[in-house]
């Protein structure tokens, strides 16, 4: 498939990947403990643990209530999360990414259940991927608990079957600088033995969950799309075990409002020997997306069994991963992925796919450089991996 197909194949959006794999976890697994405190990220550099998730389907399933719609006011906010300055939040909302879930009236439309309202608050959506932040008053998490939710149910366009993925949690007002974690409300991140301080709740009784949707192999794509969420179930995570503590649904219809404007660029670049070569790339303030040509290749790797012989195993090569970008003012943007999907989009396994959203949000049009993963980088006097430009396949995008 070549680059005229790559392109005529883009526009019509991509079938299901034989390969999809989310590089993100492994990118972050080379980050390592600071101060003495693992950083845990699920899918990219949000701080929300992960536990949660897995422990869902261990525990026993709890009673449902549908409850009725209230109206409520306030939010903290996407952001903080998407580390927006002024000026990036007045791009995204004059580009139409970033819409407060608002009525005509100017009520939000949120939803009370024994005495919880959960009420959505914002998004943030292009054609690929979607960000949506839920306030939640009425209730806290145990001391020193992580809150968790027993299960959330995404159906988009009312198609059980979309290929979409979501992730989900409660922001914990840390963000992470590159030299640690610093606290939204400025008191310090870490207690004295240098474990994280993180606050879930605000100044005025209110969480905010926040969900990520994933549409990168959703034919019809997210904009425009009718979303139904149903968050049941509330309580705190002790390690991998749930907590119950609020037993209910919480159900939402929204439409899904955002922008399909991207920076389109194509591309004629290889990757050193790797053996990939980029054809085309779409840049948007909350996501890269990337074809190249990489046709599928095979090798065998020797391990050990459980008897101490040497077995061969076959697995796929992987094209070197997408790490980050490199801006006009010289400044790199490393470890900015957010979820996603990497692998072959269609079964000729010719076209690689990279798929991810991003966080900070960027001007596309200040993008200078896609950055590749070339080789694994020292850690740094930190203990933590920084990339380097010697690190880095840097693809520059002009």
């Amino acid at each position: 498939m070549r680059e005229k197909d790559i392109i005529e194949s883009l526009q019509k959006d991509i079938v299901i990947p034989d390969i999809v794999q989310t590089k993100a976890d492994q990118i972050f697994q080379k980050i390592r403990k600071e101060n003495g405190t693992a950083i845990t990220m699920q899918t990219g550099n949000r701080k929300w643990k992960t536990a949660w998730i897995a422990a869902a389907a261990a525990i026993l399933a709890l009673g449902t209530t549908v409850c009725a719609a209230v109206y409520e006011y306030g939010i903290r906010g996407l952001e903080t999360e998407f580390l927006m300055t002024s000026e990036q939040k007045q791009i995204l909302e004059e580009k139409g990414y970033m819409t407060p879930i608002v009525e005509e009236t100017g009520r939000r439309d949120g939803v009370t259940c024994q005495g919880v309202t959960i009420t959505p608050m914002q998004m943030i959506v292009d054609k690929r991927f979607a960000w949506i932040s839920f306030q939640v008053k009425g209730f806290a998490p145990e001391e020193g608990k992580e809150p968790g939710v027993y299960g959330r149910k995404i159906t988009v366009d009312d198609d059980e079957d979309a290929a979409i993925q979501s992730y989900g949690g409660f922001y914990d007002g840390l963000r992470y600088t590159g030299d640690g974690f610093v606290r939204e409300d400025g008191a310090p991140a870490y207690d004295a033995e240098g474990n994280l301080l993180p606050k879930y709740v605000d100044e005025e009784g209110c969480m905010e969950y926040i969900i990520e949707i994933v549409g990168t192999s959703y034919e019809k794509g997210l904009l425009g799309a009718s979303l139904h969420v149903e968050l049941e179930g509330l309580g705190s995570m002790d390690k991998v075990e749930y907590i119950p503590a609020v037993e209910g649904v919480w159900a939402f219809d929204l439409e899904l409002k955002g922008s399909d404007a991207v920076r389109k660029i194509v591309l004629d670049t290889s990757l050193g020997e790797s053996g990939a070569t980029l054809k085309y790339a779409e840049i948007s303030p909350i996501s890269v997306y990337v074809l190249g040509d990489f046709p599928l290749q095979k090798e065998e790797t020797e391990s050990e069994n459980g008897k101490g012989e040497t077995i061969l195993n076959e697995t796929f090569v992987h094209a070197p991963d997408f790490v980050g970008l490199k801006m006009k003012d010289g400044s790199l943007l490393t470890y900015i992925i957010n979820g996603g999907t990497v692998g072959y989009p269609d079964s000729e396994k010719e076209v690689y796919r990279w798929a991810y959203s991003i966080t900070p949000a960027v001007d596309p049009e200040d993008v200078d450089a896609l950055l590749f993963q070339k080789s694994i980088p020292q850690t740094n006097a930190r203990g933590t991996y920084e990339c380097r430009e010697e690190d880095l396949y840097i693809v520059p995008l002009e």
